[in-house]
């Protein structure tokens, strides 16, 4: 049941944006520091936005890589591969 669930075509998508994140969200966690002017002490509700900012920020910035990028390389591969193979 595991095993069926996982093989699901519903987390292909998924895992190429997780990639594009893993690969951006270093960046975004860069800038994002490099924009604070002063130090701000710990809280918890602080490190918390920062999470989901980072996160929000990583995801859509992988999208938008996976869009231009990504895809019409993947498309232009298979073409490629699809006339080398027809000769």
């Amino acid at each position: 049941i595991i095993n069926r669930l996982l093989s699901l075509k519903l987390w292909t998508p998924l895992s190429q944006l997780s990639f594009g994140v893993y690969l951006i969200h270093p960046i975004v966690i860069f800038v994002e520091q490099l924009g604070d002017r002063q130090k701000e002490p710990f809280r918890l509700t602080t490190y918390g936005y920062s999470f989901i900012s980072v996160s929000m920020v990583s995801f859509a910035l992988s999208l938008v890589l996976a869009l231009l990028v990504e895809i019409p390389c993947a498309r232009l591969v298979q073409l490629v591969v699809a006339t080398n193979n027809k000769k």
